[in-house]
């Protein structure tokens, strides 16, 4: 089996692989506080309770589904936060998952306010996250940067309710443009970025032209005007933030 104590492994807050019979093959030290040493278990079973896969429930599974995703799940009293998907090399996969029942103490500290995006540090760590899988998995992924170019002229001309109102419109096209697999969130008062897991720089400019063009047929008081730029994780990368700053200087 590949070694998969690594730094990035160790960094996912609590985080479990499987293999392709739903078996626990190597867990973290969070998860493994929550859960035990669980290796060799059936990973619904210790997560969820469950005497049989997911999928026969309706909750999408990363090993059934082969699918890469963050999304939320509600059993009985408990909601789970849960992000996962597979690691191309070896059969594996992997999920994290955080109880968020109680939810707005979770929102607070991954989402953004004003806009019901992730925040900041959230995508920030999102995006840490999927360059160590492609550095170490060759996982591609790609990113769309968005900024509101006259963000400061709205809020000087017509005050700063109304330049929070172009934030929201802003932020409600990427959630109308963006693909279920994708992540969105707001990085500061202007801008904002879409992470696209196993997603090549030709299918990214689809994505971002549907939220170019939504964005260009809002009615507002003012036109809102936006610059986009879009890359794809690169061999000469060293890290997520030369990813985030080549799409700041590039454009759709």
């Amino acid at each position: 089996m590949m070694n998969i104590e690594t730094e990035e492994l160790k960094n996912l807050i609590p985080s479990i692989i499987v293999d392709n019979y739903y078996n626990v093959v190597a867990l973290n030290s969070t998860a493994e506080k929550i859960v035990g040493d669980v290796k060799g278990e059936k990973c619904y079973k210790i997560l969820y309770g469950f005497n049989s896969p997911c999928y026969q429930r309706n909750i999408i599974c990363p090993v059934y589904h082969k699918e890469s995703r963050i999304d939320t799940i509600n059993l009985d009293f408990e909601s789970y936060l849960r992000s996962y998907g597979s690691i191309p090399m070896g059969g594996l996969f992997y999920e994290s998952f955080i109880n968020i029942t109680k939810m707005e103490l979770i929102r607070s500290a991954i989402m953004d306010p004003l806009t019901n995006l992730y925040n900041k540090r959230f995508m920030e760590n999102f995006l840490d996250k999927t360059f160590n899988f492609w550095k170490r998995y060759r996982q591609i992924f790609s990113v769309i940067y968005i900024d509101i170019n006259n963000l400061k002229e709205i809020n000087k001309e017509f005050g700063h309710l109304n330049g929070d109102e172009a934030i929201i419109k802003v932020s409600s096209c990427l959630k109308i443009g963006i693909r279920a697999s994708d992540v969105a969130g707001r990085l500061d008062d202007d801008e904002f970025l879409v992470v696209l897991p196993r997603t090549a720089i030709n299918e990214t400019k689809g994505v971002a032209q549907r939220i170019n063009k939504c964005i260009d047929e809002i009615r507002f008081i003012k036109k809102i005007s936006v610059s986009i730029g879009i890359t794809e994780a690169i061999d000469t990368d060293e890290n997520y933030k030369e990813v985030l700053e080549r799409a700041k200087k590039s454009s759709l």
